[in-house]
């Protein structure tokens, strides 16, 4: 466990940092199991898909347009199938105009973002030929000095699935382009260079003709300036438009750097070729791309920071997506640890604190969207959910957090690891785990549990109290609360004593975990995790997550989950009326009315704006025959707004309910004079008539009260108040 280094003596009431095995956490253990075999599922779907679908030759025909610089291509594939249906992972720059089949007949297609899957007639192990004629978006995306275009093309359904043990394609790709203009083709494990050939229509092109077979290929075509050097055994260039500005601009020296600095961490770099593109302004993607050998980098980009971070990312991406089939969960989340690891390294912590506030963000919004549950596993299964908030959000959470508990050098060791043994074939994500179980000597499965199994996050709060002891040094002694069951992540705890500050590891045991410290100096303050390394949700913003999901349970009529969303954000955030209010109104929906009109009244209480509160909590008693406080309730509103027609039938409901007929009687001419004198809108004058229907019901006229009640439902046609007071006249007629 990373712990810092400190001169002080730290006394703590616990054990060790990870949780002790026993009974009380077979069902942590079980949970991971579940988790691990779900991922097992993806891993034998991803095996079979390979072994269904096998490119023997790819010949690629590029022509790009000298005036338009348009491009059209046509693309014939040999493959062995099993099965109805073909998957390329095609960019989705390209428009794909139609697939054939190799006698010319046309193929049923579907574009899926980046995949073409194609419905291919014919049943067993077949070979078959499909002939795809696509067009790419025009290369002048602005002006020629700063335009760029690419397309991705790769042999099978995955970028690079079949490293090691496979039978790749032979892959030939003729591209002719007019002058000002040149190519990149990068092909995994390949060294792939262009041949030198001329061709007809163009004194400018390259065939890239490549003798050794290779699973894909990515070419990218462009007015760019190139430099060429070697990490090890890797050829690496760095391409950018020939009008880029020098000042936040990336050098091959960067790039050579970034890649040693990830092989560190993941083992050696696994291609042969690295190409690097920095797209000009207003032409190529929004967001970065990848393939194997090649990370295409939009711009523009704020800072040499942010170009780095951003090539940290995509560069990963070599080790755990391209070359291993990881899912997901490990190729996102590992991306967005290797951003971390790197703004780290470089001093950039302000970066990394609104970096990982950023993903939080994300995922909580996530969170709040899903109904209050997202964990990780969703990223797991034959279907993984690759949603970038979730795998990227959380998952590079979930992997720095990891980092910090078991130690950077068994976390490396059990990735390096990882990648040397199952380069080139599917990983289950159980696999990594126990790999770096292995390297720190510990088992995980507590962890698994909280950060993948959990769909949540924790909200911590901290009490503690200082004393002055008799040797001159200060006793610490604090709580750690959760809410809900507690996260067993041990949790930094940084002591500010003034002139300096230091952070200690504090091992979780349970919801409300104890500690003490025994410091030489004063402590001024102490913070929960400052630097915000694990991903919580405060008080407020858990209250109003409850809150929202809550709102939406009512509104579908959920009053048992409406009930116990909104009892949480009330209880997280105490002095927010609305809440209790909010909560009251759902408690008395689900039959709970006592304890919803406690809470009704404790928003009424706290409230600078009482007078809608109090005037719903007024019908609330009257529904239940509460008339003492709904005689007390509709008072309080009448002296803050006298002669109310709403307010004056409440009292008198409130009177007759309790047997005070002439008062009540009173009070109605009271507003019947008003009514007199001042034109309202019928709706407003709703309540009175339902008051006049009450006082005559009670007083034996039922003629006249069911003349009130129905009058009542001219007006408005659902009032239940009035139809429920015509059944009981009628009633009391028959009677």
């Amino acid at each position: 466990m990373v712990r810092a280094l400190t001169t002080v003596l730290i006394l703590l009431t616990l054990g060790s940092a990870a949780p002790a095995a026993g009974p009380a956490l077979e069902h942590v253990t079980e949970a991971a199991k579940a988790a691990y075999s779900r991922d097992r599922v993806r891993v034998a779907e991803s095996s079979a898909r390979r072994e269904r679908q096998d490119i023997a030759r790819h010949v690629i025909e590029i022509d790009v347009d000298p005036e338009t610089r348009s491009l059209a291509a046509t693309d014939r594939i040999t493959l062995t199938l099993d099965g109805r249906r073909a998957a390329l992972a095609l960019d989705r720059a390209l428009d794909v105009e139609a697939v054939l089949d190799g006698d010319g007949g046309a193929l049923r297609f579907s574009r899926e973002d980046d995949m073409l899957r194609v419905v291919v007639p014919g049943e067993g192990v077949r070979e078959a030929t499909l002939v795809i004629e696509y067009a790419g978006r025009g290369l002048a995306a602005g002006h020629p000095g700063s335009s760029s275009s690419f397309f991705l093309l790769t042999a099978t359904q995955d970028w690079y699935p079949n490293a090691v043990g496979f039978d790749p394609a032979n892959l030939r790709i003729t591209v002719r382009y007019p002058a000002g203009l040149a190519s990149v083709c990068t092909g995994a494990l390949s060294g792939m260079l262009p041949s030198g050939e001329t061709t007809e229509q163009y004194p400018v092109g390259d065939v890239w003709d490549v003798a050794t077979s290779i699973p894909s290929a990515a070419l990218l075509v462009a007015d760019i300036e190139s430099e060429w050097g070697f990490r090890g055994d890797a050829s690496v260039s760095l391409h950018r438009p020939t009008d880029e500005e020098t000042g936040t601009s990336v050098t091959i020296r960067d790039v050579r750097d970034l890649i040693r600095f990830l092989e560190s961490c993941y083992g050696d770099y696994p291609f042969d070729w690295l190409h690097v593109v920095r797209t000009g302004p207003g032409a190529g993607p929004a967001q970065p791309v990848h393939g194997p050998g090649l990370v295409v980098l939009p711009s523009p980009a704020s800072s040499q920071t942010t170009v780095m971070a951003r090539l940290a990312a995509s560069l990963s991406r070599s080790w755990w997506s391209w070359s291993v089939d990881a899912g997901p969960l490990v190729s996102d989340g590992l991306s967005g640890h290797a951003e971390f690891m790197w703004l780290r390294a470089a001093g950039a912590e302000e970066e990394v604190r609104r970096r990982r506030e950023l993903r939080r963000y994300q995922y909580v919004r996530a969170l709040i969207e899903s109904g209050g549950t997202l964990p990780l596993t969703l990223c797991l299964g034959d279907d993984p959910l690759d949603d970038p908030r979730l795998s990227k959000g959380k998952g590079s959470s979930l992997f720095e957090i990891l980092e910090f508990v078991v130690g950077s050098e068994a976390f490396c060791g059990g990735l390096r690891q990882v990648s040397d043994e199952w380069r080139g074939m599917p990983v289950p994500f159980g696999q990594v785990i126990g790999a770096i179980e292995e390297r720190a000597g510990e088992d995980l499965d507590w962890f698994v549990y909280d950060w993948v199994v959990r769909g949540d996050l924790p909200t911590y709060s901290l009490a503690f109290d200082v004393e002055k002891r008799g040797d001159g040094q200060y006793a610490i002694r604090g709580v750690i609360r959760q809410d809900g069951e507690a996260y067993r992540t041990p949790l930094p705890l940084t002591v500010d004593l003034g002139g300096w500050a230091y952070q200690e590891w504090i091992p979780i045991e349970s919801a409300d975990q104890t500690f003490e410290l025994i410091t030489e100096s004063e402590p001024l303050e102490l913070k929960v995790d400052a630097t915000r390394i694990i991903p919580t949700v405060d008080p407020v913003e858990r209250a109003r997550s409850h809150f929202e999901l809550g709102k939406a349970a009512a509104a579908r009529n959920e009053w048992g989950r409406a009930v116990n969303e909104l009892g949480a954000a009330a209880r997280l955030v105490s002095d927010r009326p609305a809440y209790w209010f909010e909560y009251g109104q759902a408690l008395v929906r689900s039959g709970r009315v006592d304890p919803g009109i406690e809470a009704m009244e404790r928003a009424v209480s706290a409230s600078n704006e009482q007078t809608y509160y109090r005037s719903f909590l007024t019908r609330i008693y009257l529904t239940t025959g509460r008339y003492h406080e709904a005689l007390e309730s509709a008072a309080l509103l009448l002296e803050e707004h006298p002669g109310d027609f709403q307010y004056l039938s409440d009292r008198a409901i409130a009177l007759v309910g309790l047997g005070r007929l002439d008062e009540a009687g009173a009070v109605l001419e009271r507003a019947r004079r008003r009514l007199d004198e001042t034109e309202v809108p019928p709706a407003t004058a709703e309540r009175f008539y339902v008051a006049v229907g009450v006082y005559h019901e009670a007083a034996g006229a039922l003629d006249e009260a069911e003349a009130a009640y129905s009058y009542v439902l001219t007006i408005s046609p659902l009032s239940d108040e009035a139809r429920r007071g015509i059944e009981r006249v009628r009633r009391l007629r028959s009677d």
